[in-house]
Protein backbone atom coordinates (compact mmCIF):
# COMPACT_ATOMS: atom_id res chain seq x y z
CA UNK A 1 0.00 0.00 0.00
CA UNK A 2 1.93 2.98 -1.31
CA UNK A 3 0.36 6.60 0.02
CA UNK A 4 -3.19 4.06 -0.64
CA UNK A 5 -4.49 3.17 2.58
CA UNK A 6 -5.93 6.09 3.78
CA UNK A 7 -8.11 5.90 0.59
CA UNK A 8 -9.88 2.92 1.67
CA UNK A 9 -11.36 0.84 4.30
CA UNK A 10 -7.91 -0.22 6.01
CA UNK A 11 -9.12 -2.60 8.19
CA UNK A 12 -10.96 -4.49 5.37
CA UNK A 13 -7.91 -3.92 2.64
CA UNK A 14 -5.49 -5.12 5.40
CA UNK A 15 -7.76 -8.41 6.04
CA UNK A 16 -7.86 -9.17 2.20
CA UNK A 17 -4.12 -8.59 1.91
CA UNK A 18 -3.51 -11.21 4.77
CA UNK A 19 -5.71 -13.65 3.24
CA UNK A 20 -4.22 -13.65 0.02
CA UNK A 21 -0.39 -13.09 1.14
CA UNK A 22 2.21 -15.95 0.09
CA UNK A 23 3.96 -17.86 3.43
CA UNK A 24 6.94 -15.66 4.60
CA UNK A 25 4.97 -12.88 2.96
CA UNK A 26 5.36 -9.20 3.91
CA UNK A 27 2.90 -6.50 3.73
CA UNK A 28 4.26 -3.18 3.38
CA UNK A 29 2.77 -0.12 3.67
CA UNK A 30 4.02 3.52 2.81
CA UNK A 31 1.81 6.53 4.80
CA UNK A 32 2.05 10.29 4.85
CA UNK A 33 2.35 11.12 8.19
CA UNK A 34 0.57 14.65 9.92
CA UNK A 35 3.63 15.90 10.78
CA UNK A 36 5.17 16.38 7.56
CA UNK A 37 5.44 19.84 6.45
CA UNK A 38 4.01 19.30 2.94
CA UNK A 39 0.83 17.34 4.74
CA UNK A 40 0.41 20.97 6.82
CA UNK A 41 -0.05 22.23 3.80
CA UNK A 42 -1.94 20.30 1.80
CA UNK A 43 -4.28 20.20 4.73
CA UNK A 44 -5.28 23.68 4.02
CA UNK A 45 -6.91 22.58 0.69
CA UNK A 46 -7.52 18.52 1.14
CA UNK A 47 -7.68 17.65 4.88
CA UNK A 48 -7.27 13.83 5.04
CA UNK A 49 -6.11 13.75 9.03
CA UNK A 50 -8.95 11.91 10.02
CA UNK A 51 -8.36 9.79 7.23
CA UNK A 52 -4.18 9.02 7.97
CA UNK A 53 -5.30 8.44 11.30
CA UNK A 54 -7.47 6.10 10.42
CA UNK A 55 -4.79 3.93 8.18
CA UNK A 56 -2.78 3.40 11.25
CA UNK A 57 -5.34 2.80 13.42
CA UNK A 58 -6.77 -0.19 11.55
CA UNK A 59 -2.61 -1.65 11.24
CA UNK A 60 -3.04 -1.53 14.86
CA UNK A 61 -6.46 -3.35 15.06
CA UNK A 62 -5.32 -5.82 12.48
CA UNK A 63 -3.71 -9.20 12.76
CA UNK A 64 -0.60 -7.93 11.46
CA UNK A 65 2.74 -7.62 13.66
CA UNK A 66 4.73 -4.66 13.07
CA UNK A 67 8.11 -6.07 11.24
CA UNK A 68 10.16 -2.70 10.72
CA UNK A 69 8.98 0.92 10.94
CA UNK A 70 10.60 3.72 9.97
CA UNK A 71 9.74 7.60 9.37
CA UNK A 72 11.48 9.04 6.36
CA UNK A 73 11.36 12.16 4.73
CA UNK A 74 11.74 13.64 0.84
CA UNK A 75 11.55 17.09 -0.33
CA UNK A 76 8.96 18.71 -2.47
CA UNK A 77 10.89 21.56 -4.53
CA UNK A 78 8.86 24.38 -6.09
CA UNK A 79 10.06 27.18 -8.54
CA UNK A 80 8.26 29.98 -6.47
CA UNK A 81 5.11 30.73 -4.78
CA UNK A 82 3.27 30.57 -7.78
CA UNK A 83 4.14 27.11 -8.97
CA UNK A 84 3.45 26.08 -5.04
CA UNK A 85 -0.40 26.85 -5.22
CA UNK A 86 -1.39 26.20 -8.46
CA UNK A 87 0.57 22.59 -7.59
CA UNK A 88 -1.29 22.41 -4.80
CA UNK A 89 -4.65 22.64 -6.02
CA UNK A 90 -3.92 21.06 -8.77
CA UNK A 91 -2.88 17.69 -7.36
CA UNK A 92 -6.30 18.03 -5.71
CA UNK A 93 -8.19 18.55 -8.50
CA UNK A 94 -9.75 21.87 -7.30
CA UNK A 95 -10.20 25.66 -8.22
CA UNK A 96 -7.97 28.38 -6.72
CA UNK A 97 -9.22 28.85 -3.31
CA UNK A 98 -8.10 32.57 -2.07
CA UNK A 99 -8.64 31.74 1.53
CA UNK A 100 -6.76 28.24 1.95
CA UNK A 101 -4.15 30.61 -0.40
CA UNK A 102 -3.52 32.62 2.12
CA UNK A 103 -3.39 30.27 4.98
CA UNK A 104 -0.75 28.50 3.15
CA UNK A 105 1.09 31.57 2.97
CA UNK A 106 0.20 32.44 6.65
CA UNK A 107 1.62 28.96 7.90
CA UNK A 108 4.83 29.00 5.68
CA UNK A 109 5.69 32.78 6.47
CA UNK A 110 8.47 34.12 5.10
CA UNK A 111 9.44 30.77 3.22
CA UNK A 112 6.63 31.74 0.73
CA UNK A 113 9.19 34.49 -1.09
CA UNK A 114 12.08 32.04 -0.91
CA UNK A 115 13.16 30.45 -4.62
CA UNK A 116 12.89 27.69 -4.93
CA UNK A 117 10.56 26.66 -2.11
CA UNK A 118 11.21 23.26 -0.36
CA UNK A 119 9.08 21.96 1.46
CA UNK A 120 9.35 18.11 3.45
CA UNK A 121 7.17 15.44 3.61
CA UNK A 122 7.36 13.23 6.34
CA UNK A 123 6.35 8.91 5.69
CA UNK A 124 6.39 6.21 7.34
CA UNK A 125 7.01 2.94 6.41
CA UNK A 126 6.07 -0.50 7.74
CA UNK A 127 6.43 -4.17 6.91
CA UNK A 128 3.62 -6.54 8.49
CA UNK A 129 3.32 -9.62 8.46
CA UNK A 130 0.85 -12.10 10.08
CA UNK A 131 1.01 -12.69 13.80
CA UNK A 132 2.04 -16.30 14.77
CA UNK A 133 -0.58 -18.29 16.20
CA UNK A 134 -0.40 -20.80 18.91
CA UNK A 135 -0.33 -24.44 17.59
Amino acid sequence: FTLSLHHQDGETALKEAERVLKPDGRIIVVEPTLEGELEQVFAFVHNENNDKENALKAIGNSRLSVITSEVFTADWEFRDRKDLLNSIFKFYNQPFQFDAAQKIEAYLGKKIMSTPIVLQDMMIIQSLTPALTPT
